[in-house]
């Protein structure tokens, strides 16, 4: 009785999910546009990468998705998509707008001058900027990406781990302005611990300020965490930076 209960669940979850794929229409009149650049470190635009914005709402048991528009990035990497919006997408308080592009595909325009997808430490299929709410049709949103060179040329050292209990540890995180500026402060590059007394790591980071955040559990209390940027000027010159537990 119970895995048919389950299954009936499932079956009414399944039905009212709605998604619909509206990208080949075309907006004439009061539109919503969306534009930018997706820029490399060098100046030059991400040529021919595919952007999608949709639209996504959830309210208890019913799902509703919609692809709004689809666009290729020109030779210079801009972009303008004018969309139109359906009236209940408009000011939803139950929904929200994506603005994603394939990690898969960037990956595969950039060559090993750049920082990767790949090369992140967190990484999944899209790369997304959120749109909370829109409230007007008439509105334009500025949305750039950006791509920075990637180095090899900083050592992190975590220095004199001594746990005294089982839980305490000793690591680093690396963020690195990469994507959407909106996200730059949640991009993780690396993350390393300490698993012996004195530790050395070759840190793959980017050409312009990283953002070290250390974070140490000491005789099982956290202690504050301390917080440096590395302002990488040259690919040639070599960057040193220890921490003490």
């Amino acid at each position: 009785m119970k895995k048919n209960l389950l299954f009936l669940t499932l079956l009414i979850f399944i039905s009212c999910v709605k998604d619909e794929d509206d990208s080949d229409e075309i907006c004439l009149s009061d539109c919503t546009q969306i534009r930018g650049q997706l820029l490399r470190a060098d100046g030059k635009g991400v040529e021919g990468l595919e952007l999608i914005f949709r639209y996504q709402s959830i309210q208890e048991l019913s799902v509703r998705k919609r692809t709004i528009g689809r666009i290729r990035t020109d030779e210079n990497g801009f972009y303008e998509m004018n969309v139109y919006l359906k009236d209940h997408e408009v000011g939803d308080s139950h929904g929200y707008f994506l603005f994603e592009l394939s990690f898969s595909e960037l990956d595969m325009k950039l060559s090993n001058n750049f920082l990767k997808p790949t090369d992140l430490f967190l990484h999944s299929e899209y790369d997304s900027f959120l749109i909370s709410d829109i409230t007007e049709r008439s509105e334009t949103f500025e949305i750039n990406y950006f791509v920075p060179y990637k180095s090899n040329n900083l050592n992190i050292s975590l220095n004199n781990f001594s746990p005294s209990q089982e839980d305490d540890y000793f690591f680093y995180n690396l963020y690195v302005p990469y994507g959407f500026p909106e996200n730059y402060a949640g991009t993780i590059q690396e993350q390393r611990y300490a698993v012996e007394t004195n530790n050395t790591y070759s840190s793959l980071n980017i050409i312009g300020v990283n953002k070290i955040v250390v974070v140490r559990r000491k005789n099982g209390n956290l202690q504050e965490k301390i917080e440096q940027d590395i302002n990488v000027l040259n690919i040639d010159d070599n960057y040193e930076v220890e921490f003490e537990y």
